[in-house]
């Protein structure tokens, strides 16, 4: 894949946190001289828009391991929408986060 032919870097995120967002713009900054485009599919009225991406778009979806507990996976990925769009420009991340456990202090 080559940067020149990509015009469009689009973000596609259900990120409840916010970290897996912060990852794929960190993966985006890497990409220079193209727009960079947002979209978050955490509220409700997101996934119920339609999201065409074309020949020229590079799509990065991130999502946080549980996702599914939130949505159902047909409402995150049904308004996705790939027109004329090779598979080899999209990438998926999933995230995943362990909880540290909470030291407590005896007495």
């Amino acid at each position: 894949m080559s940067e020149k032919s990509i015009k469009c870097v689009h973000l596609v995120h259900f990120s409840p946190s916010g970290s897996t967002e912060k990852i794929i713009r960190k993966i985006a900054s890497g990409i220079q001289g193209v727009e960079v485009k947002n979209h978050n599919l955490l509220p409700s009225a997101a996934r119920k828009k339609q999201y065409v991406f074309g020949k020229e778009d590079l799509v990065i979806y991130g999502s946080l391991s549980a996702g599914m507990l939130f949505t159902k996976a047909e409402e995150i990925f049904g308004c996705l929408q790939g027109n004329d769009n090779p598979v080899h420009r999209c990438g998926f991340l999933v995230s995943f986060k362990t909880r540290q456990p909470k030291l407590r202090r005896r007495i």
